[in-house]
């Protein structure tokens, strides 16, 4: 359903304040979309390749990307360049990025 279907009136773009209308090409309005500045001061499009960069890590630390093996340690484990310490005092284990 439209939003003139439901009485608003403009395009979804205007409403969202991203000043692109239906009919304008897809590569100006994926553009502005990607380039659109999000709360944390950061474009969507930053956002993406850091939330992509911290799934890599974590899928690596978690051994799983084929070539790059988890070695672990009793003080370290560490995949490609991402490494991590190992401690425990008092009973309660740290694990805490190094690289």
């Amino acid at each position: 359903m439209s939003l003139i279907a439901l009485g608003l009136g403009g395009s979804a773009g205007d409403l969202l304040g991203l000043g692109f209308a239906p009919g304008a090409p897809s590569s100006s309005a994926a553009a502005k979309v990607w380039a659109y500045v999000l709360p944390n001061g950061k474009t969507a499009g930053q956002n993406l390749a850091e939330i992509n960069a911290w799934m890599f890590d974590l899928a690596r630390i978690h051994g799983l990307v084929s070539g790059t093996p988890l070695v672990v340690t009793a003080s370290s484990r560490a995949a490609g360049d991402l490494a991590q310490s190992i401690s425990e005092v008092g009973g309660t284990v740290t694990v805490e990025r190094t690289s």
